[in-house]
């Protein structure tokens, strides 16, 4: 997962959809990735 990843699935409004189809761990991991940058 790279930041240019997380804009396009932001930018597209697949954020939420991505992250309620990862485990648990996984959409922690984006959301402090996403909240530090």
């Amino acid at each position: 997962m790279t930041k240019d990843n997380l804009d396009y699935l932001m930018a597209n409004n697949l954020y939420e959809h991505f992250a309620l189809v990862t485990d648990d761990v996984m959409a922690v991991e984006l959301e402090l990735s996403v909240r530090v940058s």
